[in-house]
This record gives C-alpha cells, sequence and structure tokens, in this order.
C-alpha cells in the first residue's frame, strides 16, 4: 500500500510540474550580436597614348597596354597603405581592379600607375572616398605621353 501511496504521490507531482505556461511573457534579452559587412567595387580605368599631352583621350591617340594601375589606402588606424590591389592594361588599354575593404570604412583609396621609362603621366594619380560604404567614382583614366629622346617600347609601337 505504502508503494502506491508514492507512485500516486510522484504522478501528482509530474503533473503539477507540467502546468500550462504562466500567462507573464519573459522579457527577451537584446541582441548583443553586431552584423559587419564587407564592401566590393568594381573599379575600371584606362591608360592611353597622349601624343599631344593634354591630358584628354582624342580620337587618333592608341590605347597603352602592360602599365599596372594599383590601388592603396591612405593610412589611417585601421589601414597599413599597402597596395591593396593592382591590375595591368590590356591591348585596349583598360585595366579592371575589384577592391575589397573589409567593414566598409570610410577612407580615401588611392589609384596610381607604374610609368614605363620613357613616359611621363599628363593626367594625375586619382583618389576615391568611399564613405558609409559608397564609392562615389568607378571609372579613372591614365594618360601618358612620351618623352623626346627616348626609345619608344615594342608595345606602344605596334
Amino acid at each position: 500500500m505504502k508503494y502506491c501511496v508514492v507512485n500516486a504521490m510522484l504522478l501528482i507531482g509530474v503533473l503539477t510540474a507540467c502546468q500550462t505556461p504562466s500567462s507573464t511573457p519573459l522579457p527577451l534579452q537584446q541582441s548583443t550580436s553586431k552584423v559587419i559587412r564587407d564592401c566590393f567595387w568594381d573599379v575600371t580605368a584606362k591608360v592611353w597614348l597622349d601624343i599631344n599631352a593634354n591630358g584628354v583621350w582624342e580620337m587618333g591617340e592608341l590605347p597603352f597596354p602592360g602599365v599596372e594601375i594599383w590601388a592603396q589606402e591612405t593610412p589611417s588606424t585601421h589601414v597599413t597603405g599597402e597596395r591593396m590591389t593592382w591590375a595591368t592594361s590590356d591591348k585596349a588599354g583598360q585595366v579592371k581592379l575589384t577592391l575589397w575593404l573589409a567593414g566598409c570604412p570610410k577612407v580615401l583609396v588611392q589609384l596610381h600607375s607604374v610609368v614605363p621609362d620613357g613616359f611621363q603621366l599628363t593626367t594625375q594619380d586619382e583618389s576615391i572616398v568611399v564613405s558609409e560604404g559608397e564609392l562615389i567614382k568607378t571609372a579613372f583614366v591614365f594618360g601618358l605621353t612620351h618623352i623626346s629622346n627616348t626609345a619608344l617600347p615594342l608595345s606602344v609601337q605596334d
């Protein structure tokens, strides 16, 4: 008989523990997780032989293949100032760069060219301001003119 009473008491204890949930909702915890996104941009540049050295690509001026264009973040607390990415101009003088910035910070990115011997830029290296994950300008130009009394490379003579 004692055995039956103990079992009955256990059953009542289990049933009372499984009551319907309280109508008072539990407070939700605020999420402390933070979404961090990365940003990618495709940037194009064109390099040409600027015959009249005026910085404008005009009819009759040819593309300049084989010129290295590279991007660099300006030094700040978050970046090292090292090259981000680089590419070499193709036969059409075109360069495509993909820029990647972890966390989409506000930074200044500069595009530079490696000027071949015997040439000088007729345009300036370009700067891009990246703010709030937005890239304002995505197409850039680099004009090169031949310095007199220097030999033309074969890639430009073709």
